[in-house]
């Protein structure tokens, strides 16, 4: 009886400790396909005209277990798990089409509006020069030069906000994916990783309001002594843009 009873005992081990193991085994496998979905749905998002490779499915053996079925289980995993590797698109930041989008819209916003401006800073200047009769005189040239340099820095200033945005919102998007991915790690929830990849990929993928640049030039040409010492000391500070102020780098 006590002989019996130990086989019975070990037999049911035996059958929970490879339960354990089937279950953890479709853990990980539930991971791994998992990861896959949410890389899939950030690579749509990256590069909306890509097509994907069909993720694989796993196909378990059905009906009762053979001794060939069992022999071709591992073989099935593991052919499994490598077309589901080669399904997997990754994140391509360098060419991304939706970046690239977000980019050009900040530009296409703000590059106006800088153009705009140096506009009426050139033509205050120019007014403002012919009015106290140095339009022609070398303080004129420099004033009117420095529109144009101040016109550079603040597209130069805007081409690297621009960057800037498009980093941000990589790095947005990189950083939901670990968080998803860490959450399905801890937790095994395939399905539920898939659904927040869907969520946070609408959500990362809403147009951006930009803030107005604000004034990006200074006109003033300062009182007419201002004018008539520069014009007898060519070294002098100038009375208009003064260096120390080229604009604001809070407006862009």
């Amino acid at each position: 009886m006590g002989l019996f009873g130990s086989d019975s005992s070990q037999k049911r081990m035996e059958e929970a400790e490879n339960e354990r193991r089937r279950q953890e085994e479709q853990r990980k496998r539930d991971i791994r396909t998992g990861i896959v979905d949410v890389n899939r749905t950030f690579s749509q998002l990256l590069n909306p005209n890509v097509q994907l490779p069909s993720r694989p499915v796993f196909q378990p053996h059905q009906g009762p277990p053979t001794l060939l079925s069992m022999a071709q289980a591992p073989g099935r995993r593991e052919q499994f798990l490598n077309d589901l590797a080669q399904s997997d698109p990754g994140l391509n930041f360098a060419n991304s089409p939706f970046l690239d989008q977000l980019q050009q819209s900040f530009l296409d916003f703000a590059t106006p509006e800088v153009q705009r401006q140096a506009g009426t800073a050139r033509d205050k200047t120019i007014q403002q020069l012919a009015r106290r009769g140095t339009l022609e005189s070398s303080v004129g040239a420099e004033k009117t030069a420095d529109v144009e340099r101040q016109r550079g820095e603040a597209l130069s200033r805007i081409a690297a906000r621009a960057g800037e945005i498009r980093s941000r919102r990589a790095g947005d998007i990189e950083k939901s994916r670990n968080s998803i991915i860490a959450q399905l790690e801890a937790s095994g929830n395939a399905s539920a990783a898939a659904q927040s990849a869907i969520n946070s990929a609408q959500n990362l993928s809403a147009v951006e309001e930009f803030q107005p640049l604000g004034e990006l030039f200074r006109v003033g040409l300062g009182t007419g002594a201002d004018v008539l010492r520069q014009q007898s000391q060519p070294f002098a500070p100038p009375t208009l843009f003064s260096k120390g102020r080229k604009g604001s780098s809070k407006v862009v």
